[in-house]
């Protein structure tokens, strides 16, 4: 087996430059930043590395960070240390502070390449004073399209707003094929 040995590191990088490998359909920008250290048989390296997105602005909703300071791939798992999105607000003249935080490992391979949908996975997510006039924005960039525009109600996501904040904590556990909520 052929060894590897490799630091890569990129800053000030707009996020727009991979437009094309990210899943959103609608605006997308942000400064990256990040580092990922590699070793190991180049078949299936151990990769450390964390990844930080500053002022990332995702279908029209502006964050502060997306932040995860250690992500881990090895064969056999993705350990993801706290990824965290991050928003300050100005409500009645003082500043909140609105957090996602995520922790989990995912099972993973390296041969074939992706998730192994019949091992153990655990991720957490704790919500803190999010508002949720994210929801019908995210609403609106998962259905796109998927809603039949001959419905009664199809106009529905393009005029939905929400209110308020959200506290909450979700756990998902079993498997990939058979995610349990």
């Amino acid at each position: 087996d052929e060894q590897l040995q490799l630091l890569v590191q990129g800053s000030g990088i707009a996020v727009e430059q991979f437009r094309k490998w990210i899943p959103v359909k609608g605006s997308l920008s942000g400064q990256l930043g990040f580092t990922v250290v590699a070793s190991g048989p180049t078949d299936s390296p151990n990769l450390m590395g964390s990844v930080d997105i500053l002022s990332p602005e995702i279908a029209g909703v502006r964050l502060d960070l997306i932040s995860a300071p250690l992500i881990a791939v090895k064969e056999g798992g993705v350990d993801v240390d706290t990824l965290i999105v991050r928003h300050k607000r100005m409500d009645d003249e003082q500043w909140v502070t609105e957090a996602v935080e995520i922790d989990g490992n995912l099972p993973f391979s390296w041969d074939p390449v992706g998730l192994v949908a019949d091992q153990p996975m655990h991720v957490g997510a704790s919500i803190d004073r999010a508002s949720l006039a994210l929801v019908p924005v995210l609403l609106r960039e998962y259905l796109g399209e998927r809603h039949d525009k001959d419905l009664p109600g199809a106009g529905l996501w393009g005029r939905l707003e929400a209110d308020g904040s959200v506290h909450s904590e979700l756990t998902v556990s079993g498997t990939p094929a058979q995610p349990v909520v």
